[in-house]
């Protein structure tokens, strides 16, 4: 039976896991509210796995760089992918659909003012 620092690491990857679930959905329903419509938040949770795609890469590159700073004579660098990193990623998450929600606000704003069309 595991017991000690690595059961505690294993029911904290589990709650954050399910966190990550919870979060998108509360997400989802408060961009509901905000625009009174189902679709527009779906539109703007695509931006989610971009930013979590581009966090996964900014991660692999500092641990890259991070591994050379020896040979110029500083200190390595690494960050794995614990549990503040899994934090750091929840953080993201709120952080990136704050772009599109302006994008999609004034595109709804120029079809309702100024009868211009969905491609336009």
């Amino acid at each position: 039976d595991i017991s000690g620092a690595s059961d505690q690491l294993n029911a904290t990857r589990d709650a954050l896991t399910g966190n990550f679930i919870i979060a998108v959905v509360i997400v989802y329903l408060l961009l509901v509210a905000i625009f009174a419509h189902w679709d527009f938040p779906l539109l703007i949770l695509t931006a989610i796995p971009l930013g979590v795609a581009g966090g996964i890469v900014g991660l692999a590159l500092m641990n890259l760089v991070g591994g050379l700073l020896p040979k110029i004579g500083l200190l390595p660098l690494s960050q794995p992918f614990d549990m503040i990193t899994m934090l750091g990623f929840l953080i993201l998450m709120g952080t990136v659909v704050n772009n599109p929600i302006p994008v999609v606000e004034q595109a709804r704003q120029n079809l309702r003012q100024r009868d211009i069309s969905v491609v336009d």
